[in-house]
């Protein structure tokens, strides 16, 4: 595998590898949030230590190993609107230290984030988004820790918008992307440019014709293709009293160096219904060509070939009901990946449900489920995932709590060697902090 351009190794023994950029975005963001900006941003940070207990660590069928793990958690969360930037970060660092020695001791993290500055209003904005988060090396394996990698998506670059009449406007971007892998030899950077004619139908709607130019290069360009891709689609957005849509329509051309070249359609939509003050209800709807550095920033089950494009189709049904102590969420969800290169396809549907019960002010209860089915078509198998677990929380202060969490995993699937279930408890304590930070303008 070709090294990351910029990344940070562990010590031995620890498989922790972040991307620089991951930590660039991390940075900037704090940076500048603390610089005179003139306007507060809300900061949030929870510090915990943990015990974990599973009787069947490896997840195989047979010869199950029991283990012990020490949990220590590092989490931060940035929020801040104004009229110069909107910042969204969430960012978590867990290090496990495996007792029995089943697993080398490993840090894994995770990074959202999202900082939009407006350099010169309705002219001239910058975006800065990056993904870091795990995957399976391979799909078809338990999703053990030696079965996962970091892998993470920086993005950054300009918009310009021109406004030419009062209601229409040009809006041309520049991106750069770096899509890191830590195992596998998928490391990529792409190109991208971008130009849309809009139009504003009326206050709440608006329409757009959209042409994406994307050139993609892979570090190992042995093992995968690099290609360019063209999309050329409609968007319409409507926005009313109790509903928002977004529907997007056209094609995508791909232009590989050796391969076949190929054309698919290209649709999106999406729907967001407030069905009461208390409940809504999202439905999204996707018909796209993917890869796999796209793939990385879809919450979606679903598996990703080097350098392998594939046909993306995705059905997401979510429903939110907030009640004063109570919160249901139900999600439904389906995906169909068509294997362009290596000819193969996978099917993922299924269900996940999070009930969520404040029993009194200082004790909360939580159940979740879900169930998925996953079949791999070219090998004839199908696994059928189901986990359920509860958990009890409880606020020994404003800021300190104290957690126990219990759950099963089960795996039943036409290999009989990858059938598995398993016991896991948790027993957490969290130190959790937010706090606005007072910009230098406003001290």
């Amino acid at each position: 595998m070709s090294e990351s351009r910029c990344s940070y190794s562990a010590p031995a023994g620890n498989h922790a590898s972040i991307n620089c950029s991951s930590l660039c975005a991390l940075a900037t963001a704090l940076l500048f949030l603390v610089g005179p900006v003139g306007h507060a941003a809300e900061l949030g940070f929870t510090i915990a230590e943990g015990i974990e207990s599973t009787d069947n660590a490896n997840l195989t069928s047979a010869n199950e190993v029991r283990e012990t793990i020490y949990t220590t958690e590092l989490g931060v969360t940035l929020n801040q609107d104004s009229p110069k930037q909107d910042t969204r970060i969430e960012f978590l660092t867990e290090y496990r230290d495996y007792r029995n020695n089943i697993f080398d001791d490993e840090n894994v993290p995770s990074l959202s984030a999202t900082v939009d500055w407006t350099v010169v209003p309705g002219r001239f904005t910058w975006i800065l988004q990056d993904v870091l988060t795990q995957e399976e090396i391979d799909g078809l394996e338990a999703a053990t820790p030696d079965n996962k990698q970091d892998v993470n998506n920086f993005t950054t670059g300009p918009d310009f918008f021109f406004r030419i009449t009062q209601t229409d406007a040009i809006q041309v971007g520049l991106r750069y992307t770096d899509s890191y892998f830590e195992e596998t030899d998928e490391d990529s950077e792409r190109y991208s440019q971008s130009i849309g004619w809009q139009h504003e139908l009326s206050s709440r709607t608006g329409v757009s014709l959209n042409f994406e130019n994307e050139a993609v290069e892979f570090d190992d360009n042995i093992l995968n293709e690099d290609f360019d891709r063209q999309d050329l689609f409609i968007r319409l957005d409507t926005q009313q009293a109790k509903n928002q849509f977004q529907f997007e329509i056209g094609a995508t051309s791909i232009d590989r160096d050796r391969g076949e070249d190929g054309d698919e359609p290209l649709a999106r939509f999406s729907w967001n219904r407030r069905l009461s003050d208390r409940s809504s209800l999202d439905v999204s709807v996707v018909r796209e060509v993917s890869d796999a550095g796209r793939n990385i920033t879809v919450e979606a089950p679903g598996s990703s070939g080097p350098g392998d494009v594939f046909i993306d189709k995705r059905l997401n049904v979510g429903y939110t009901l907030a009640r004063r102590r109570t919160t249901i969420k139900i999600d439904l969800f389906g995906r169909k990946q068509d294997f362009k290169l290596t000819k193969s396809e996978e099917k993922n549907r299924g269900i996940d449900v999070e009930i969520k019960r404040n029993v009194s002010r200082k004790l909360t209860f939580t159940l979740v489920g879900g169930t998925t089915r996953t079949e791999f078509v070219d090998i004839r198998r199908v696994d059928k995932d189901t986990s359920f677990g509860a958990s009890l929380s409880y606020r020994l202060g404003r800021t300190l709590s104290l957690s126990v969490t219990a759950e099963q995993n089960h795996r039943d699937s036409d290999d009989s060697f990858q059938d598995y279930k398993e016991n896991r408890a948790m027993l957490q304590i969290a130190y959790n902090n937010r706090s606005p930070i007072i910009p230098v303008s406003e001290r």
